[in-house]
Order: C-alpha cells, then sequence, then structure tokens
C-alpha cells in the first residue's frame, strides 16, 4: 500500500494527485457524489462544484464503466457549492449529472 507522504506544517497528504477543474466520484463516510473539483481545504477535504449525490449507483462496475446502470438514482446538488470530507476518490470520466436520475 501507498504510504501517504509528509508535507512540512501540513500533515499528510494521499498518494493520488487531485487537479481542481478535474471531475471525480468521491465516497464519503455515508454518501457517494460525483463532481467538479473547485479547492482542495486539507488532506482529506475537497470543495464540489456542479455536484450530484449518488444515492444509488447500481452495479459499481457498470457505473463507474459506462457512467450509467440499471437502478442507479442521481440527485444533483442545487448549491453551488458543495465541502466534503472523502474516504475514497477516483476520477470521473463520464459526463455529469444535471437532473435527477
Amino acid at each position: 500500500m501507498a504510504k501517504a507522504k509528509e508535507l512540512p506544517g501540513k500533515g499528510t497528504r494521499p498518494p493520488m494527485e487531485l487537479t481542481v477543474g478535474n471531475t471525480y466520484y468521491i465516497r464519503t463516510a455515508r454518501n457517494d457524489y460525483v463532481g467538479r473539483l473547485e479547492s482542495i481545504c486539507g488532506p482529506y477535504t475537497i470543495v464540489l462544484a456542479e455536484a450530484s449525490w449518488v444515492a444509488n449507483s447500481g452495479r459499481l462496475s457498470d457505473f463507474m464503466r459506462d457512467g450509467q446502470a440499471e437502478g442507479m438514482e442521481i440527485e444533483p446538488l442545487y448549491q453551488s457549492r458543495t465541502m466534503l470530507q472523502w474516504q475514497e476518490i477516483t476520477e470521473w470520466p463520464h459526463e455529469l449529472f444535471t437532473e435527477a436520475i
């Protein structure tokens, strides 16, 4: 397993490099989201724009591969920004959701 790198005065950071402006699929302690990374506030705290709550991804492998899956349930968050403390994060290569599914 990759070890987090020490940052002077900032604690540790995850081994994956995050890029502001890119889109990501995020898992938190209780919920999943997709959205565009607006800013990084700390080692595991980010702000998303254009975010949607993923209430149910359906079959996760289909959802990640195709950007959709049978049984998925998505709710766009209509506030302009959402701050999250994430546990898992991966790149999202698909279009973001603009309406509930």
